[in-house]
């Protein structure tokens, strides 16, 4: 290891020295060459998309979903929850009304139709009856298959805003007297029509019902407390998405004005969509971007600062920041470029990466500087770049490959969003390690010149060292020491009781503002699911109803279903095949009345087209006609209490195992959110994993750079303390535990090793007794790193503002770690290092150290002093 740093030394000064500018043409060029793929840049807006994993089980049942249906792609999908203004009963003429008006607004747009090419092709392959697909015209809907979601909401309707009307009393009188009472009710959950049970549970919650049916309205219903109404929109054509997006938006802005203003509707109501969550999502990136263009400027300004006070003369100093900031901001946009080369979608999360990358970036630009100043003494230019490398140039390399691999690390994270977002801050790291030395050095080289030091120089560095002196001493001394464990048990104390009392839960919504009305649809939307939430199952090899025995397990564990806790019982349930059974039933005792047939009763299939066609219109099954047989199969059980989303994660797994074990009809449940409920069940594992991985990976590479195997293990130490502090304080912060957590985990990991990392190796690559070595590394890298902790503060300071979970959570992470790791770096670390047993046996008085280093170095960032005439 020893001999490859030498060489690439070696190189490195050939390279600076001879050919400065083409060095930074080179980066320059290098940055042109990646960043041009950004003119075909596509950016992912799809919230579902962004949170979505891959290769899962939830994959696996999109997939068969798709199927079920004929989707080429995942279609858009929305919900509209309405109450009365009043707060009272939803079944009155007049707000029913008002919902069919919202409702009409919608169902206009995903009802236009566009011509399908493959509609015909798809018929002729599957002899399929079902009385959606009308492929005579060869065009179909943007609702289609599932254009009639809310058709028994609308059935409901039909028969009883007539006889709520008191213009229609007669009508109602005599239509009352007409029909028998006991076959047509408008009851719930399920209401009679022509003598045909009609399930409205999907559409009424929060339904107060009598035991008795009231004669006035033929209902038992006394309250409905709100009326949902779903919508789904093929997004095969930009068209369709387009109309969906802006009517679901529209509808979303003006449910904002109505709570905000006065208006005449008797309805408030709110909606929930894909579209409207992406468009909140896009909100916040940008907020967030703002924010950080805004603690970019303090960056500039706070580095601008520090180099302008220690520079001479003045006129440098700009390109010098230049030279800073520019390091890091063109690796991140050639690690975009390079991405799009690759050919992914780069996601609105990833909006933060170029400032994350200057936050790491301008750590490994102070370090450089301060040692380049120190050896200021040195008249031969290409000695003194070498000494500078030689230096710092191990502790450069392992703070940017640790970060590598770190990130590298979080490429396997589940989602799509975080994974991609990992990848691309890892690849920055790298390019930023090299433009550090392709255009930072250069220019710190092209505007340095040979000084001699001053008696103020050198009168500012005694009074630093004494004070280094001192702080090594305190170190060493018992007082310290107890100082030491009495701070980190009051951080593992706090750490630890916030860890355990961690909620282990995801919403999609963390991805978009607080302030966002959408907050507030979702907590309408809680009290909704906690009293009532279908649950849909797919089935792509149902039941052969006529085989005795695969009928039995069929409903066998319908009943396993419907029997767990969190499950309403069969009246709930929408299953579809018991009312055809009912309805062969009845068929058949016809049939026996008149004679036609004299058997006794047993299921048969031969009356399913005409049921699924004339009686019972649903996309929910799908029969072959020829063959006489079931081809699919969708049906949907009611829970209750899933507002919880870990409660609804642990829920669907007990589903999963019920439909594993008959596995022969081939069940799947379908949820949209299920990418992130999978998450959530694997998540501690996940965080678990991440962190021996990724503190293993960094200690592997602390071994190549640090010749001493305690030395390394005691890195190893302080990064766990780090890692698990920073879980226990984003608890404290109040971050939950998730994807985003385990994502912050993997940043600290690699953040923290530049606070831990530079000190011990610094510590080892000194001579001398342990308080020598750790003065001597104190006076060369704590300026440095607490310059490196305030500009990563600084710049991301202002992302404490923004009101998005994810953008938060990251920007509560680089503040603790910044906290953790100084205290850890300068305060925990040193004293453990003083107790590792160091081979070198030398003990150089301890004054004489301070007055040699006095004499032939600054310790610290100091000015590039030219002999200015």
């Amino acid at each position: 290891m020893e001999i490859l740093i030498k060489n690439n030394n070696q190189l490195i000064v050939k390279l600076v020295t001879k050919y400065p500018i083409k060095c930074i043409i080179f980066s320059l060029f290098t940055t042109f060459i990646f960043s041009i793929s950004l003119l075909n840049v596509k950016v992912e807006r799809d919230i579902r998309k962004s949170f979505s994993s891959s290769n899962s089980k939830a994959d696996i049942e999109l997939m068969r979903y798709l199927e079920f249906y004929g989707f080429k792609d995942v279609p858009k999908r929305a919900f509209l929850l309405i109450q009365a203004k009043d707060g009272g009963n939803m079944l009155r003429s007049n707000i029913l009304k008002n919902v069919l008006q919202i409702d009409s607004r919608i169902t206009k747009i995903i009802e236009k139709k566009e011509i399908e090419e493959d509609t015909v092709m798809v018929n002729k392959k599957n002899s399929i009856s079902n009385i959606n697909f009308n492929y005579q015209q060869n065009e179909i809907s943007s609702c289609h298959p599932l254009c009639n979601l809310n058709q028994p909401f609308h059935l409901f309707l039909k028969s009883l805003i007539p006889i709520l009307e008191e213009k229609k009393k007669v009508k109602e009188n005599e239509r009352q007297h007409n029909i028998d009472k006991n076959s047509d009710t408008l009851t719930y959950p399920h209401f009679k029509l022509l003598g045909n049970d009609i399930f409205i549970g999907l559409n009424l919650f929060g339904v107060t019902t009598s035991d008795q049916i009231f004669q006035n309205n033929r209902s038992n219903i006394i309250f409905v407390e709100t009326i949902i109404l779903w919508y789904v929109s093929r997004s095969d054509t930009v068209e369709r998405i387009n109309d969906f997006k802006n009517i679901t938006l529209q509808l979303f802005k003006e449910s904002t004005l109505t709570k905000t203003f006065k208006n005449n509707s008797d309805i408030v109501y709110e909606i929930y969509g894909d579209e409207i969550a992406n468009y909140e999502m896009v909100r916040g990136a940008i907020e967030a971007t703002i924010l950080m263009v805004i603690g970019f400027i303090l960056l500039i300004g706070f580095v601008t600062f520090i180099f302008y006070t220690q520079i001479n003369p003045k006129k440098y100093v700009i390109y010098l920041v230049i030279g800073a900031i520019a390091s890091p901001f063109l690796s991140a946009i050639s690690a975009f470029g390079i991405l799009v080369w690759l050919g992914y979608d780069l996601y609105v999360i990833m909006c933060v990466t170029p400032f994350m990358i200057l936050a790491i970036g301008v750590d490994d630009a102070f370090i450089l500087t301060n040692s380049f100043v120190q050896l200021s003494h040195l008249k031969d230019q290409k000695v003194r770049i070498y000494k500078t490398l030689m230096a710092v140039g191990p502790s450069i390399a392992i703070t940017s490959i640790t970060n590598t691999v770190a990130f590298g690390i979080g490429v396997f994270t589940p989602t799509k969003q975080m994974s991609l977002f990992c990848f691309c801050i890892s690849i920055a790291v790298l390019l930023d390690y090299i433009f550090t030395f392709t255009l930072f050095l250069p220019i710190l080289v092209l505007t340095s010149n040979t000084y001699n030091e001053n008696q103020t120089i050198q009168r500012k560095n005694k009074i630093e060292l004494t004070f280094i002196k001192k702080y090594v001493n305190l170190l060493s001394s018992y007082k310290g020491k107890l100082v030491l464990i009495i701070i980190m048990i009051i951080i593992y104390i706090i750490s630890s009781y916030h860890i355990l009392n961690m909620h282990q839960t995801f919403i999609p919504s963390k991805a978009f503002p607080s302030d966002s009305h959408l907050v507030t649809s979702l907590e309408s939307i809680r009290k909704v699911f906690d009293s009532h939430f279908p649950v849909s199952i797919f089935f792509s090899n149902p039941p052969n109803l006529t085989n005795t025995n695969e009928y039995k397990k069929f409903y066998q564990m319908i009943d396993k279903l419907e029997n767990l806790d969190e499950t309403y019982g069969r009246n709930k349930s929408l299953l579809l095949l018991d009312k055809y059974e009912e309805f062969d039933r009845k068929t058949h005792q016809m049939f026996n009345f008149f004679g036609i047939v004299h058997s006794n009763y047993s299921l048969t299939l031969d009356n399913m087209k005409y049921f699924f066609t004339n009686i019972l219109k649903t996309e929910r099954v799908q029969f072959d006609e020829k063959d006489k047989k079931l081809l699919k199969l969708h049906i949907t059980i009611m829970a209750k209490n899933m507002s919880e989303w870990s409660k609804r994660a642990k829920y669907y797994e007990k589903i999963r195992n019920i439909l594993y074990t008959y596995s022969e009809f081939n069940g799947t449940i379908f949820d949209a959110d299920s990418g992130v409920l999978d998450m959530i069940l694997n998540v501690k594992n996940d965080l678990l994993g991440s962190i021996i991985v990724s503190i293993i990976s960094m200690g592997i590479i602390c071994l190549f750079f640090i010749p001493n195997f305690m030395g390394v293990i005691l890195i190893i130490i302080t990064l766990t303390s780090i890692c698990y502090n920073l879980v226990g304080f984003l608890a404290w912060w109040g971050s939950d535990l998730d994807i985003i957590t385990i994502v912050d985990v993997l940043i600290a990991s690699g953040l923290s090793v530049d606070y831990t990392a530079h000190i011990a190796h610094f510590y080892f690559a000194s001579k001398g007794h342990y308080k020598e070595r750790l003065t001597n590394t104190l006076s060369e890298i704590s300026l440095p790193m607490i310059n490196a902790g305030l500009s990563t503060f600084l710049c991301m300071f202002p992302l404490i503002f923004i009101q998005t979970y994810s953008i938060l959570a990251f920007a509560k992470t680089i503040f603790i770690v910044v906290g953790l790791g100084l205290l850890h770096g300068l305060f925990v670390l040193p004293i453990l290092l003083m107790m590792v047993p160091i081979n070198d046996e030398s003990t150089i008085n301890f004054e004489n150290i301070i007055i040699d280093q006095d004499n032939i170095k600054v310790t610290s960032i100091q000015p590039f002093l030219t002999n200015e005439k």
